[in-house]
């Protein structure tokens, strides 16, 4: 499809592709950034942008999630920790934005590259941190359960029955 003469889609329609493909009906807000204005995040998110992608034929190669939502988390997803997001503008996804990426054929967005590798740097400078307190905190509990188990008094533990 590229290299084509493509009709620019209405905010309507962007608007309404965005309710059906998310399947959302209830806006929340009204600051123009639909992913924020019907709580759309995560996994949710990517679902949308690969279903805009298919439907309008957009090469979303240059897309950067991290500038438009958080991903769906894991270990620790309620603190966001070491989520690239937490390092940059959020950009929003407007149905004019999403209008625009249609009727070009590619995701027309061009994101500041220091900003970027700013973000990229911190967090993952914040999961190796993470990683490395879960491993601290797991050898703690060993430890710890080693010491009490040596110390622990015989006569403390109940007889096992014979059967």
């Amino acid at each position: 499809m590229a290299g084509e003469d493509r009709a620019a889609p209405t905010d309507a329609e962007m608007t309404a592709f965005f309710e059906r493909a998310t399947y959302s009906s209830q806006r929340h807000g009204q600051s123009g950034d639909l992913l924020s204005d019907y709580g759309v995040d995560g996994d949710d998110a990517f679902e949308f942008i690969e279903a805009f992608s298919n439907a309008y034929g957009v090469n979303m190669q240059g897309y950067c999630w991290f500038f438009h939502h958080f991903d769906e988390g894991g270990l620790l997803s309620f603190t966001r920790f070491g989520n690239p997001h937490r390092y940059v503008d959020r950009i929003p996804i407007t149905a004019a934005l999403l209008a625009d990426a249609a009727h070009l054929g590619r995701w027309p967005v061009d994101y500041p590259a220091d900003e970027m590798a700013r973000a990229v740097s911190r967090a993952c400078r914040e999961r190796r941190i993470l990683q490395f307190l879960v491993l601290l905190s797991l050898g703690a509990v060993v430890a710890l359960s080693a010491l009490l188990i040596v110390l622990l008094p015989k006569e403390s533990c109940p007889e096992v029955p014979q059967c």
